[in-house]
């Protein structure tokens, strides 16, 4: 499966987490929204941070402040920052978590795995869908590579 084909179908399966997603199907998917989402965390936390600066540039040497300290934090500049931030979540997260349960009944996991994610053990079932597919069809679905 390609880059676009990949992007396409995960977004089109926005939350479909039955079925089974072929390693490429994943992984062109996963790095899509790695590509999508790091530049836009990124953008929304440097925003988030310039809603301080008028209290950061009276900061002391010694990281304190003034007791006369003059500036107020910029509070719409800190809630477009989180806004931008929950916004790309939202957009990401789910079709992502419904790839990567695909990806696990792929091969022959349950998606129950994902449960990991919740406890901050997203490096387990990141693991496995490392593993190849089971060829054929299997409790999950009919073989991805098949059809």
């Amino acid at each position: 499966m390609s880059f676009g084909d990949a992007v396409a179908t995960g977004f089109q399966k926005y939350v479909v987490f039955g079925g089974r997603a072929r390693r490429s199907e994943f992984w062109w998917f996963y790095l899509a929204v790695q590509l999508i989402s790091l530049p836009l965390f990124v953008t929304g936390g440097i925003v988030m941070g310039q809603a301080f600066a008028p209290i950061a540039e009276q900061t002391l040497p010694d990281g304190t402040l003034p007791d006369d300290v003059q500036g107020d934090v910029t509070w719409w500049l800190f809630y477009l920052g989180i806004a931008i931030i929950i916004m790309v979540a939202l957009v990401t997260f789910f079709p992502l978590l419904a790839a990567m349960a695909r990806r696990l009944h792929d091969a022959g996991f349950s998606a129950h795995w994902l449960w990991f994610i919740v406890v901050g053990l997203v490096v387990v079932p990141l693991a496995i869908c490392v593993f190849p597919g089971k060829p054929g069809e299997n409790r999950y679905g009919p073989d991805p590579r098949l059809g």
